[in-house]
């Protein structure tokens, strides 16, 4: 019987291993798989920290975008909330001082014409009459300018206009958002000496009626 000649495998034809090449062997691929952990950690720690970074800075960017917005329109608010504080104050000084001045000059000139009218109760009367007739005003009417921002932050602030008074706000391109313009127009003398000279009228004649039915 032949047998076939079957040749020994490729690997039995390398020389063996010493025990001491197979330890640095080992050696080698376990400092190898080492190497490559680290490094691969170290550039997933690389990445992670690059992305966490890129996500706080946009989220500090919006917050600090909000924030700015939220302190431009409380700066707005109360650049016109202080502006329309100063006006008004100043338009409540002038007429005080007009209310006074006015009534020391009427009061003045009564006592020399009219010394015995004014010596009076009924000279009170007429004074007062006088008084108002020249310290009533016309409607007033206050202007507020400022950029489309700034309007829009103080309307929803809800600023109230005085009773007697029209606020228009008129939104002003190119105005930043703590500059606001403030005008004050109106407010002119309403002098009516026909009405005044009736009431005057009836005063004295209310006046002389009392004294006749006490007289009689």
């Amino acid at each position: 019987m032949i047998r076939r000649f079957v040749p020994p495998p490729i690997e039995a034809l390398r020389p063996c291993a010493v025990p001491g090449e197979i330890d640095a062997l080992g050696a080698m691929r376990q400092a190898g798989y080492q190497e490559g952990f680290a490094a691969g950690q170290q550039s997933g720690h690389a990445e992670g920290f690059a992305e966490a970074e890129a996500r706080t800075r946009a989220e500090w960017a919006k917050d600090t975008t909000e924030w700015r917005i939220k302190l431009d329109e409380l700066t707005a608010c109360n650049t016109i909330s202080h502006g329309l504080a100063q006006l008004l104050a100043a338009r409540s000084a002038d007429y005080l001082t007009l209310a006074r001045q006015t009534r020391e000059a009427i009061g003045a000139a009564l006592d020399l014409l009219f010394p015995a009218l004014m010596a009076h109760a009924i000279g009170a009367e007429v004074l007062a009459l006088i008084e108002q007739a020249l310290t009533d005003r016309a409607p007033e009417e206050i202007t507020v300018r400022a950029s489309a921002e700034t309007i829009a932050a103080t309307s929803a602030q809800g600023i109230p206009p005085a009773s007697s008074m029209r606020l228009r706000l008129r939104p002003t391109p190119d105005y930043p958002p703590y500059k606001a313009d403030i005008s004050w127009t109106g407010g002119g003398l309403l002098y009516e000496p026909e009405i005044l000279l009736r009431k005057v009228t009836d005063v004295l004649m209310n006046t002389t009626l009392r004294k006749d039915e006490t007289d009689a």
